[in-house]
């Protein structure tokens, strides 16, 4: 294996990247000592810095920070009765349990305990269908806007 590579160059055993992005230099350690993995976190740095240097920091959200994003951004998109019902279910159901989880984080037992409990509380099946379908929603336009866990290394 050569000890070289487009921004990345092998010291002691140890892949370290070094980029140049708007004119600023940034380098590192990778930690990674095989060149694949290299290559996974070069790309992984470089799509951060590029992100964070167009001004577009992207943070994984809580629940509720995203609730509250999505309702000011299509407040001017849909009716009143679409935005009172997301409001509702996000602000009755969705929030008190997973508002202070962060979107990454959601796992389908959190899900499926959220279901039982509104079900123990009798609640009908289309209530709780409709609080599902309001976290598919929000977890939907995280996607859109292409939030993302930037790893740390």
């Amino acid at each position: 294996m050569a000890g070289k590579h487009p921004n990345l160059s092998l010291v002691n055993g140890v892949w370290h990247f070094h980029l140049k992005i708007g004119g600023q230099r940034f380098q590192g350690s990778t930690r990674a000592r095989d060149l694949l993995t290299a290559k996974r976190i070069l790309e992984q740095k470089r799509r951060e810095l590029l992100l964070d240097d167009c001004g577009i920091t992207r943070k994984v959200p809580y629940l509720s920070e995203l609730a509250s994003e999505w309702m000011k951004v299509h407040k001017r998109i849909h009716g009143n009765r679409h935005l009172q019902s997301v409001d509702q279910h996000a602000r009755i159901w969705l929030l008190p349990r997973l508002g202070t989880t962060r979107i990454d984080r959601i796992r389908v037992t959190d899900v499926l305990a959220l279901r039982n409990a509104m079900l123990e509380q009798g609640k009908s099946i289309a209530t709780v269908n409709n609080a599902h379908k309001v976290l598919k929603l929000l977890v939907g336009y995280a996607v859109k806007v292409a939030y993302h866990a930037l790893k740390d290394f």
